[in-house]
């Protein structure tokens, strides 16, 4: 086997670990209202109920940039949307775990 191989072959290992230990408590604690407010922003998205933004905005003075609802929205069409936005922070730390 290459070395190249035998090396996307460790990374993607090490992908699947890092995103299982992520994932292993995604449903154990309640949602917190930021969950449930990026929850919310997704689901307008997937239901295409506003168009495309650059941020989205929480509160009143809290604004948050994209890239977590369009991964959360994403997630949703997969998976439970209680826990989209878990699995795609789990998903998102996978992919940044060094």
């Amino acid at each position: 086997m290459s070395p190249l191989l035998r090396t996307i072959g460790a990374a993607s290992l090490l992908a699947v670990l890092a995103f299982a230990l992520y994932a292993i408590r995604i449903g154990t604690r309640p949602l917190s209202d930021d969950e449930v407010a990026v929850l919310r922003q997704s689901q307008a998205v997937v239901q295409g109920d506003r168009g495309l933004r650059l941020f989205f905005q929480l509160s009143d003075d809290r604004w948050l940039p994209p890239v977590a609802v369009y991964a959360t929205a994403l997630v949703s069409v997969v998976a439970a949307p209680e826990h989209a936005g878990r699995l795609a922070a789990a998903a998102a730390g996978a992919l940044v775990w060094r």
